[in-house]
């Protein structure tokens, strides 16, 4: 009699487990909540059983990012009066107060000429494209494209830089915000439930040098204070890491919370792409410079600034560069495009095990039976 109860509790508990539904998170979004259309704030809430993640993304100067854990019902205020004015001292807030909290802005695009790979402010190989100089707009939101419920563009066009001269240049941003744990193909990359993508576009530039020119992106982060941990940036290591190829080896950013495990993080291949199709032969490599600490006063962001404090008290910032190509190599002269895309969110990153073997069958274009071979022989 124990024996047949046991199997029947078995069966059900392997049926309930294989029919599971995936968990979703609930999507809204609103443009410019409470406030007046001279603005470009974006609030996004992925509402949970237990939390709701909100995405605030702002274009009021340069393109902003933050990420913030709260209750599922807690409502975000915002002082536009303030904000409007340039008074930013915490003018944006959560009640009931986040758990966790950390943002990013995408300070600039470095144009590197030469060996250079460093970041000072200017010097003879290095020019900076500061998004602030940028005018940006957003472009009209897509909902349900290819499985992703959210889709944002915002693309920064008539660069004029501080000496009032204009330059030829575009940079296109695709926010993609998901429901749920999955693989996106379009991009190459693995996300969860508790995070989103953001794909870096170059379009259209006008090179400062002329030719021979590399890019690269400067972040700056800013994170609740850490007063146990700091943030790293570093490789993840995986299993079957010899098979896998450079070009998938994956970098994160991670983004501690004190003592709590989950915090926030950025993930992303070691590949960026010169056409629009991914293939192997539009591979560029991507090389990560050190993650350094920033001076609070060194960091001005309206989106940052508005909720972490217009000083960042009790608050850590941090800045880092990512940048394509080899020294010698010109890619962007050749093909006039260059993207690059990342995860960012909370909690743990996504696993990547199975995450080189998909994009090698994306890009590559296995068949199913050489899938399921390869599965087979990893086992």
């Amino acid at each position: 009699m124990m024996e047949r109860i046991l199997t029947t509790f078995l069966f059900f508990f392997l049926v309930s487990t294989c029919f599971a539904l995936p968990q979703k998170r609930q999507l809204f979004w609103k443009l410019n909540p409470g406030g007046s259309e001279d603005a470009t704030v974006i609030h996004i809430r992925a509402i949970g059983s237990t939390d709701t993640i909100h995405y605030i993304v702002s274009l009021l100067e340069k393109p902003s990012f933050l990420i913030a854990v709260t209750e599922p019902l807690a409502n975000i205020s915002i002082n536009w009066e303030q904000l409007m004015a340039s008074t930013l001292d915490k003018c944006i807030s959560f009640l009931p107060e986040p758990s966790f909290s950390f943002g990013f802005t995408i300070t600039r695009i470095l144009e590197l000429y030469g060996e250079h790979e460093s970041w000072p402010e200017y010097h003879n190989g290095v020019y900076s494209w500061y998004m602030d100089q940028f005018y940006w707009s957003p472009q009209p939101v897509e909902i349900n494209e290819r499985g992703c419920p959210l889709r944002f563009e915002f693309l920064g066009e008539k660069y004029m830089d501080r000496h009032f001269e204009e330059y030829k240049a575009a940079v296109s941003l695709v926010l993609k915000i998901y429901d749920d744990d999955g693989f996106d193909m379009e991009e190459i990359l693995w996300h969860t439930i508790n995070s989103s993508l953001l794909q870096i576009s170059l379009q259209s530039f006008q090179p400062y040098f002329q030719n021979h020119s590399r890019f690269g992106v400067e972040f700056s982060v800013a994170s609740n204070d850490n007063n146990f941990f700091e943030s790293v940036l570093r490789k993840k290591h995986k299993n079957f890491e010899n098979l896998v190829p450079e070009y998938f080896q994956m970098y994160e950013m991670l983004v501690p919370n004190g003592l709590l495990k989950n915090g926030g993080f950025m993930q992303w291949h070691r590949m960026a792409f010169t056409s629009s199709v991914k293939s192997t032969r539009s591979v560029v490599p991507t090389f990560q410079q050190p993650l350094r600490l920033m001076d609070n006063e060194d960091l001005e962001d309206v989106l940052l600034q508005s909720y972490f404090g217009s000083d960042f008290v009790g608050a850590t910032t941090h800045a880092f560069n990512i940048t394509f190509g080899y020294f010698g190599h010109s890619y962007y002269d050749k093909f006039d495009l260059l993207s690059w895309s990342f995860v960012f969110g909370y909690g743990d990153s996504p696993k990547t095990d199975i995450n080189w073997m998909l994009a090698l069958v994306h890009i590559f274009g296995f068949s199913l039976i050489s899938i399921m071979m390869t599965c087979c022989c990893c086992l």
